[in-house]
């Protein structure tokens, strides 16, 4: 079988992988004129790692044994269960990269639409040229233009807030990843293997590029301000927080997986969970192991976006009354746990 994949991100390059086990022809088109990874750093949760694990696909990084929530002034509050593996984008889409070796990787390229009919799908790139196909997967993310064409139109909303993100070897005194609630920002700090992954968030107005504003971080207590000091400010990456409404699986010929088909806000930390879920589901799909694609995948991925929306909607809460709630609620969860 002929399969194209648009985008060498984290699921597009998971299904290349997995289908070049199963002895298919693996096409696939990165716009980019490198193969590199974009972001900093994400965490994978036991669902995504027994998925790689499947895969034989092994990625280096720093386990952790649950998640704590904390407020402004630094102190971790409120310990929630789950475990996993904190890794940098980096080593991940290395890791994958190295699985996917035997794709026909084509940097630096770009579709720009497709014709399905019963038998194939014609795919046309940039380059004017055609390729001839048994199935096309749209894994462009959250602007897919697979998805453009199978909608006909991509409503993409703004959440209401703004993320850096970036990495330093400076390491923080915690034992696992942690959140800090403020009033309409937030601060993350998760432990990696040779350092620390942080990302801030901020109420702000769309598409406005600045560093993250000194005087509103500053307001954060505990080991938050030595983190902070030792980013400069060209290290941070900016991205709004945006999020597709709906989802789109596509049918017959032309699927979608990951962000192109449920992009969701990042506020559960399952973004790149579902991408690898949803491939490893198309996989067992393209060959035969399962009689439905997107499957359980289409409940989760729901179920994600709707708390994940209501989540980012609560933590960036600005509103002294709905904030001295919220925080009397949590400061209350922390006592009562101990």
């Amino acid at each position: 079988m002929r399969v194209c994949i648009v985008g060498a991100g984290i699921g597009g390059l998971t299904l290349a992988g997995g289908l070049l086990q199963h002895g298919h022809n693996v096409i696939v088109l990165e716009r980019s004129a490198t193969l590199r990874s974009a972001g900093a750093g994400l965490l994978l949760q036991q669902r995504a790692l027994k998925q790689l694990d499947a895969l034989g696909i092994r990625v280096q990084g720093q386990p952790f044994d649950g998640f704590s929530l904390g407020l402004q002034d630094g102190v971790p509050r409120v310990q929630n269960p789950g475990s996993g593996l904190a890794v940098t984008r980096e080593a991940l889409h290395q890791a994958l990269t190295d699985a996917a070796v035997g794709a026909d990787i084509r940097l630096g390229c770009s579709l720009i639409g497709w014709e399905m009919d019963d038998d194939t799908v014609r795919v046309h790139l940039d380059d004017g040229t055609t390729l001839t196909v048994d199935h096309l997967v749209g894994a462009d993310g959250i602007g897919s233009v697979v998805r453009q064409q199978l909608s006909g139109r991509v409503i993409r909303q703004y959440a209401g807030y703004t993320c850096w993100r970036a990495l330093t070897s400076h390491r923080v005194p915690l034992s696992r990843p942690c959140e800090y609630w403020g009033h309409g920002a937030r601060v993350g700090l998760v432990p990696v293997k040779d350092g620390t992954y942080v990302y801030l968030t901020l109420n702000a107005p769309p598409r406005r590029r600045q560093a993250p504003p000194a005087d509103i971080f500053a307001s954060f207590g505990g080991p938050i301000a030595d983190a902070l000091a030792s980013i400069p400010d060209d290290d941070w990456i900016q991205n709004d927080i945006d999020y597709l409404r709906g989802s789109v699986w596509g049918g017959g010929r032309v699927r979608l997986l990951g962000d192109a088909a449920h992009g969701f806000t990042p506020n559960l930390g399952q973004g790149a969970c579902q991408a690898i879920d949803d491939a490893g589901q198309l996989i067992r799909y393209f060959g035969g192991e399962a009689n439905q694609y997107p499957g359980p995948c289409r409940r989760r991925a729901w179920g994600f976006a709707a708390a994940s929306n209501s989540l980012g909607m609560i933590a960036q809460s600005s509103g002294p009354l709905l904030n001295g709630i919220r925080d009397m609620m949590i400061r209350l969860m922390g006592a009562w746990i101990r």
